[in-house]
């Protein structure tokens, strides 16, 4: 679980501990035309590439280290994550004993704030170039390297890295050379070698049996045993017990399924000792203990042709073997690293898969699978880079570093890293130096370092890599569902029916092609199936009629279909209909806006390309020919213009030579005139509402990509159309209601075989591309379509060899971007005038002091001014309209780490602000409600010594404060609700708990009543939360979600009816969150936007139905944010401004939402 702390703390009354929110951690591409199949089938192009692959892997850098030690091992103690400033200003109790004082535990994070960028920079180097070598790191926190191999001959030797002082040091020999070999840190301290080979460069047997520790108190070897008979490729786990694992490998080149373990504590003699065997053999598998003790042993392959995609589990204290779920796809030659949440991460390797030309081969895998131990079952996580003999180490935060090594498929040496995550998939962590079979260790203090490797030589340089602030400007882009579709299906087709819904059909899975159908419903999120087509088929197409059904049309299942069926969304049936193309393929079919189908072009059964265009009636299946095109084409297409003509380009002339002649054909008058040249194949082309045909890339004459161009068909001219930042080829575009196009996936123009994960959005009225996001997968052969709310769907499709079940939504909606803030805050207020302007107050910018600046927001004019500057700075403070153009700033936290007791008041029509009575105690993190009658109740908080459980009202007309009673329970980070019987509804929060000592939410509620000024129970909520949201409802309850429970970052929500005055359970937001805002709709609905939720920043925003008691994904906003201020315009509209980014990230940007 991440801890994300918000700023701000103190100590019930009387009570000791700490106070600060506890939050515990915790088309067919070159890759892919038909579906990977697990092998162990005949042996020839099986076994010639098993015997390719094994051989390469030998010679390439003398040592295979297929575990890359880290997948094997352990993961070391993850940390929990930074503490972040947020609105709850910046105190906790100091460690040392009450008394009072504000400790600085966030004053150190604003005078050295972390990176929010993966660094990686030089240390010390080996004395000597190592490839080959193998490291662990002491309980001193040195780390330990020894072997490897430097020009011709492997070394026994060993050396002892200081990351106190950057440096190495040599201490005592190994008893023998050794290369690939494993170094385990054991329990006593010392550490065991075992495994390798000796033999000088390039010369291979099976390698070595016996074993050796090393003692760091003397530095030096001693020997610690043999192991049963000699092998190579095997895994070694530390178990935890103490003892360490060995499984299978290869002995003599056969499968080993040979168990044996060691016993640090027994005599030399007797310290391995063999176990129960594998139930099958194998080499180039996996092998992680899991949090219960268990080893989780993966795949791997018997170097003949057979890949493994089943599993088994080790109890050491039976030492017995049992069947663990199998991979969904078979790989070996992979890595497995253990996950701080206790799952099992699996990247990389090679599995079976087909070549674009139909032979079957090996391919690498850039897909990862994850292994839940609770669950017992495997999910995907978003892929890799393809890269071999690379490294993969734990990082804080639950992160993976993943780097070095070379690319499978080109064998360049690569410099880019990844940081993966569960939640997140990949990201960028950097460029390191270029190395394949590298060593790396996590360092005690998060950092890992690099040493050894291969390249040009064997490299004696070293580095070190610090990442970043795990939480730093991480963003939710697209909604990933893990297995929404019923079926996996690449090279599908679908269509928008005229109810919203989402017709998918036929395709390809990993077993056949696909007669079967669904339905995606965008009201609820889910998939469900319909009835299935009479005919197998992919790669066909789906045209929506205008009498609302869908005929299906051509396709591939091992031929060439040109049958066709129809649809009926009403009955979920499919029925036969007559073909609308009869004697050739590779033809246009477009619908007409009276229904019938334009057919143009395509290649007769005999082979002959035609130009002949045929008005089709889909039903009866009647033809009338209409004229031909002015070229003799196939493999075209064909779009219809606003003005009922059809544009026609690209495709191949009959010597298949690409045909540029571009024509426009008028349906009308069964002519067709020449529009132009379009040297462009293989690119989506959209018409946009100016007529004009956007082409966003492709490939030239040549088989270079092409930049995006605008084709006017009229005059036949192409201009440019902006600069995409990711070239691609094979992708889709999809046309977005306000005329936008948004491009999502294909592969990349500059690295071959490489899917594109980012997706651009080009807007017409300036001619320009801009960021939309990462795909949560790399993905291309799908299908997408654009919903009737105008959020585009990515459906399936295939990555590397693998056929996904999984889609994703890019909630673009309602928000725009407006002027920007003048000054970059966050914890700040927003407040709306009766003139209808926002006044923004306070805050902080940087995470270094509090703002006393203030400026206000003109929605008309949509312009900001500066106001004047409040009399003291402060953050994490409230702020109420009163009558008039007033507004009332109670509380905070100053720029000293002070919370203060002062009020102010803003008076906008004078453009001042006057000072009021202080409150009677100092508060921050509490809440400030307005009443009918114009007072103002706060309530609670804390001043970082004491959790108040008391309450205040303030009188405007008399400027004074007075008492309003004690509520049962002390709490801050709540909520206050003015409910329309006038009561004030106070829910959640968190006090000290007076045994454990640190701060605890709550579920409890209680309602003040002006008129008796006092306090009752108000029942409680089935989850405990604090630093949640809460929105009143038009017909009367109060709708709280989200914040934190104690144990982690919440989705749910609850409902509490004053009639009753009780709380029942309604549906869960799809994104957890805190440090977010609800605002009630002129809809009726309520709208969540910004916070956290638990990994990163969220974009997505989401609306509450409060009839259905359900949540739909309602667009997102440009900007993450996080503790912003959000306040309701006149117009309904609800403007969002600033808020937390990153550490080192100003956000000034300012969003309307629109219901």
């Amino acid at each position: 679980m991440t801890c994300i702390p918000h700023t701000g703390s103190g100590s019930g009354a009387g009570r000791a501990g700490a106070i600060s929110r506890r939050v515990e951690p915790g088309a067919p591409g070159p890759c892919v035309s038909a579906p990977g199949i697990r092998g162990g089938a005949s042996p020839s192009s099986k076994e010639q590439g098993m015997q390719r692959n094994v051989s390469a892997a030998r010679g390439l850098a003398l040592a295979v280290l297929i575990c890359l030690g880290w997948g094997c091992d352990s993961a070391p103690a993850v940390s929990s994550r930074p503490r972040l400033p947020s609105h709850a200003g910046s105190l906790s109790r100091a460690a040392a004993g009450g008394g009072g004082e504000l400790a600085r535990a966030e004053q150190a994070l604003v005078a050295t704030p972390p990176s929010t960028a993966h660094q990686w920079s030089t240390t010390g180097s080996l004395s000597v170039g190592r490839t080959g070598v193998a490291m662990a790191r002491l309980p001193d926190g040195r780390v330990l390297a020894s072997g490897g191999c430097t020009g011709s001959s492997c070394m026994a030797s060993a050396e002892l890295y200081d990351p106190a002082t950057g440096t190495w040091t040599s201490t005592g020999n190994m008893l023998r050379m050794r290369a690939g070999h494993h170094l385990v840190a054991l329990q006593d301290g010392r550490v065991l070698a075992l495994g390798g080979v000796w033999w000088p460069l390039g010369q291979w047997g099976n390698g070595v049996t016996d074993t050796e520790v090393y003692n760091p108190a003397t530095g030096t070897w001693s020997f610690a045993g043999t192991m049963s008979h000699e092998r190579e490729l095997f895994t070694v786990t530390p178990l935890a017990n103490g003892r360490v694992l060995v499984v299978g490998g290869e002995e003599n080149y056969s499968p080993d399924a040979a168990v044996e373990e060691f016993d640090p504590t027994a005599p030399s003699e007797s310290a391995w000792t063999q176990v129960s065997s594998l139930p099958v053999g194998r080499a180039y598998h996996s092998a992680t203990r899991l949090p219960d003790g268990s080893v989780l042993v993966v795949g791997g392959t018997d170097g003949e042709g057979v890949i493994y995609d089943d599993a088994y589990r080790y109890h050491p204290a039976t030492r017995t073997w049992t069947p663990a779920p199998g991979l969904y796809q078979a790989r070996y030659g992979h890595t497995a690293v253990a996950l701080s949440n206790g799952r099992v991460m699996l990247f990389g390797g090679w599995v079976w898969g087909w070549t674009e030309w139909g032979e079957e081969t090996q391919i690498p895998a850039d897909s990862v699978d994850v292994f839940d131990p609770v669950a017992g079952t495997w999910g995907y996580g978003a892929p890799l880079a393809l890269r071999s003999e690379g490294f993969a180490v734990p990082l804080p935060g639950g992160q993976v570093l993943v780097a070095g090594g070379h690319r499978n498929y080109d064998y360049a040496v690569a410099s880019h890293a990844e940081a993966w995550s569960w939640t997140m998939g990949p990201r960028s962590a950097g460029t390191s130096m270029q190395r394949s079979g590298a060593a790396a260790v996590p360092l005690a203090d998060g950092r890992v370092l690099v040493a050894g490797g291969y390249r040009n030589g064997a490299i004696s340089a070293c580095e070190l890599f610090t990442p970043a602030s795990s939480f730093g400007p991480a963003v939710r882009d697209w909604v990933y569902r893990e297995h929404p579709l019923r079926r996996s299906r690449a090279e599908s087709a679908a269509v928008v029916l005229p109810s919203g819904k989402v017709l998918v059909s036929g395709g390809y899975s990993d077993e056949d092609y696909l007669a079967a159908a669904e339905l995606y419903d965008p009201a609820t999120g889910t998939w469900e199936l319909t009835g299935s087509m009479a005919t197998r088929r992919a790669r066909h197409s789906l045209r929506l009629l205008p009498n609302g059904k869908v005929l299906a049309l051509g396709g591939v299942n091992g031929q060439v279909l040109s049958s066709a069926e129809l649809y009926d969304p009403v009955a979920g049936t499919w029925s036969a209909v007559p073909t609308p193309v009869v004697g050739r393929t590779d033809a246009t079919v477009t619908v007409l806006p009276s229904g019938q189908l334009l057919v143009t072009g395509g290649r007769t059964l005999a082979g002959l390309t035609v130009n002949t265009v045929e008005r089709v009636e889909p039903l009866t299946g009647t033809r009338t020919v209409l004229g031909s095109l002015q070229k003799v084409r196939h493999g075209h297409q064909a779009v219809l213009l606003p003005s009922g003509k059809v544009a026609v380009w690209g495709g191949w002339k009959p010597d298949y030579y690409p045909e540029d002649q571009a024509e426009l054909y008028d349906p009308v008058t069964g002519t067709s005139s020449a529009a132009g040249t379009v040297p462009v194949r293989g690119s989506d082309g959209v018409v946009l509402r100016s007529g004009a045909v956007l082409l966003t890339g492709g490939t030239s004459s040549s088989g270079t990509v092409v930049a995006p161009a605008l084709w006017n068909p009229v005059t036949g001219t192409l201009s440019p159309a902006g600069t995409l930042a990711s070239p691609r080829t094979s992708h889709r575009a999809l046309l977005l209601p306000d005329d936008r196009v948004l491009v999502v996936g294909g592969y990349s123009a500059t690295a071959y075989a490489i899917l594109a994960e980012g997706t651009e959005l080009y807007d017409p009225a300036t001619n320009t591309w801009s960021a939309a996001g990462r795909l949560g997968t790399r993905r291309s052969i799908f299908a997408a379509v654009t919903l009737a709310s105008g959020q585009p769907l990515v459906i399936g499709g295939a990555s590397a060899a693998r056929v996904l079940d999984s889609a994703e939504l890019l909630p673009l909606g309602a928000w725009r971007t407006v002027q920007p803030l003048t000054t970059a805050r966050y914890s700040h207020t927003a407040t709306r005038l009766d003139s209808g302007k926002v006044l923004v107050a306070g805050g902080i910018r940087d995470a270094s002091s509090a703002l006393a600046t203030a400026e206000e927001y003109d929605p008309v004019a949509d312009t900001w001014s500066l106001t004047p500057a409040m009399p003291v700075a402060r953050y994490s403070h409230t702020a109420v309209a009163l009558d008039g153009e007033r507004v009332m700033v109670t509380g905070g936290l100053a720029s000293t780490d002070v919370a203060l007791a002062s009020s102010l008041i803003y008076d906008a029509t004078a453009g001042t602000w006057a000072g009021t009575r202080a409150m009677a105690v100092p508060r921050l993190l509490h809440t400030a409600t307005r009443l009918p009658d114009g007072k103002v109740l706060v309530v609670g908080g804390h001043d970082g010594n004491n959790v108040f459980a008391s309450a205040e009202l303030y009188d405007p007309a008399t400027d004074f404060w007075t008492s309003a009673g004690m509520l049962a329970n002390a709490r801050f980070g709540h909520t206050a609700t003015l409910l329309a019987n006038g009561k004030v509804l106070v829910v959640g929060g968190q006090d000290v708990d007076p045994v454990l000592g640190y701060p605890v939410p709550m579920a409890t509620a209680e309602l003040y009543d002006p008129a008796t000024h006092s306090w009752s129970a108000a029942g409680s909520m089935a989850s405990a939360r604090a630093f949640h949201a809460v929105a009143a409802l038009s017909t009367g309850p109060v709708l709280v979600a989200g914040g934190h429970d104690g144990t982690g970052y919440t989705a749910t929500a609850e409902r509490y009816d004053p009639v009753t005055n009780s709380w029942s359970v309604t549906g869960a937001m799809g994104t957890p969150r805190d440090g977010h805002a609800l605002h009630l709709l002129s809809t009726g609905k309520v709208l969540a936007l910004g916070g956290f939720d638990g990994a990163a920043l969220t974009r997505v925003t989401e609306l509450y139905d409060p009839a259905t008691g359900t949540w739909a994904v309602s667009g997102a906003m440009s900007t993450p944010r996080y503790n912003q201020a959000t306040t309701a315009l006149a117009t309904g509209d609800i403007l969002v401004a600033g808020g937390y980014l990153s550490p080192s990230a100003l956000n000034t940007t300012v969003e309307l939402y629109r219901p």
